[in-house]
């Protein structure tokens, strides 16, 4: 009987999460941000700087600051489908209104306000 409420707990925990906190760790664990400064000679002006955003044990999955939110959530997608980290069958259902999509894009989009991607 306890082992049947520890699981309707854990349940009811999981679908009120807005994020899916293992996800998210897993993304901050791997993720390195790395300034670039492309530099300038123009006439005394601000310089211009890159931020690369690399996943450790992942080389084909870095992207930068020069892409916007919905390509870096893409970009981002694209990497934990092709390495099986989450069910391709969630994304690609065709119905964006299902709970564990919009969990996980929910979570991508909050590792994304974390590391301050698209602040300038």
């Amino acid at each position: 009987m306890e082992e049947f409420r520890k699981n309707i707990r854990k349940i009811l925990l999981e679908e009120l999460e807005t994020f899916d906190s293992s996800l998210f760790n897993f993304l901050m664990r791997r993720v390195k941000i790395e300034e670039v400064d492309l530099g300038t000679d123009w006439f005394d002006q601000k310089k211009l700087k890159m931020i690369s955003y690399k996943f450790e044990d992942f080389p084909d999955s870095s992207f930068n600051s020069f892409l916007s939110k919905q390509q870096a959530t893409h970009k981002i997608l694209t990497l934990l489908i092709d390495n099986n980290l989450i069910d391709d069958s969630i994304i690609f259902r065709g119905n964006s209104l299902d709970p564990k999509h919009q969990k996980i894009i929910r979570t991508i989009r909050k590792f994304l306000e974390h590391i301050e991607f698209g602040k300038k």
